[in-house]
């Protein structure tokens, strides 16, 4: 490839990179770039990003198929924190490696890729203001030619990049979950709900299928808050919240809905199953001991209503679901009513 191509190339993929940064897309689409343009540009054999993913450390790769292309993006384990890759990331500093088989820190499990043999290689780290987000690498110059500090200094800035839009899209994802999010509990908040409760009900109607919704109310928060202060209530509140998320399955949707309230969405579920999980919630919070009171102490009352029968709209099934909370407060608390339990406004 002529040096005005590889210089194209270059140029196009940095400007590719930036517009993903400025629209925080998913890390992926980024890695896909990068790789694709350090195979061609630095004329590699084969290329991989180590990068981490949550409590995990994954490997991307690219490496040319047997025509000499550029084959499909593979994904590995990252073999553990060791060999040159390690050096790499504490250290913060890019290195040529022209020989392998000279390189005591070289280890070809953490290092190489599968079904390679390496011979030379040049590393940058993925650095983002101090942090170190991964690393990257290029295999092999084709050829059996050997890498030089301009494929270096070409492989630093595809790094450097990298890890702005690895940082971008974190930052983005997390902008996304915090406007979505109640702060204070971290389960959905009511705006976010609103939508997900018209999303199941048109997706009910559209396959004719039934669904739930537990409102939950805390009993006896207005008489703890007196006692301890609203701070200790707030404590009780993302307790419970935590409660409340480890019983629901993974399936049910989580959100506050007022104050002291809150409300799941059940998807595929009928009257009978939403009663089983209510009962287990209300069980859950009443065995659980909350700051200075003990277990038994701070419980919850529960209405359950159904798509379609108590309700085809979502006013009509929060309706349905709040009366039968209220019959539930006022029949004694700490129980579970569902909806068609007779007219619980008639029991004030």
């Amino acid at each position: 490839m002529s040096s005005l191509v590889c210089e194209e190339r270059f140029l196009d993929t940095l400007v590719q990179i930036s517009s993903l940064i400025t629209a925080g897309q998913e890390r992926e689409k980024t890695f896909s770039k990068v790789l694709s343009c350090a195979l061609e540009v630095l004329e590699a054999e084969a290329v991989f990003l180590i990068a981490f993913e949550g409590s995990t450390v994954a490997k991307y790769a690219k490496r040319r198929n047997e025509a000499g292309g550029e084959g499909p993006m593979e994904k590995y384990e990252h073999a553990g924190d060791r060999g040159i890759v390690r050096w790499v990331m504490m250290e913060g500093r890019p290195l040529i490696i022209p020989r392998v088989s000279e390189e005591p820190r070289f280890e070809e499990e953490a290092d190489a890729l599968p079904g390679l043999a390496s011979r030379g290689c040049i590393c940058a780290p993925l650095k983002a203001r101090q942090s170190v987000l991964g690393v990257l690498i290029a295999v092999n110059k084709l050829k059996g030619g050997s890498f030089s500090e301009s494929d270096l200094s070409v492989l630093s800035v595809l790094a450097n990049q990298t890890a702005i839009a690895i940082e971008n899209a974190d930052l983005y994802k997390r902008v996304e979950q915090l406007a979505v999010t109640d702060e204070l509990t971290q389960v959905y908040n009511f705006r976010y709900l609103k939508s997900a409760l018209r999303r199941e009900l048109d997706r009910a109607a559209r396959f004719h299928e039934a669904f739930s919704i537990l409102m939950l109310d805390v009993d006896n928060l207005k008489a703890y808050n007196e006692r301890f202060g609203h701070l200790r209530g707030s404590t009780v509140l993302k307790q419970l919240a935590y409660v409340i998320k480890m019983t629901a399955r993974s399936i049910d949707f989580v959100a506050k809905y007022g104050g002291d309230e809150f409300l799941l969405i059940l998807p595929h579920t009928p009257k009978e199953g939403a009663l089983v999980l209510a009962e287990r919630v209300r069980m859950a919070v009443a065995c659980q001991p909350f700051p200075e009171v003990p277990s038994g102490e701070i419980t919850c009352s529960i209405g359950v209503s159904t798509y379609p029968e108590n309700g085809q709209s979502v006013g009509g099934i929060i309706e349905s679901a709040d009366n039968a909370l209220y019959a539930a407060k006022h029949g004694g608390k700490n129980r579970v009513m569902c909806a068609g339990q007779g007219d619980s406004r008639e029991l004030e």
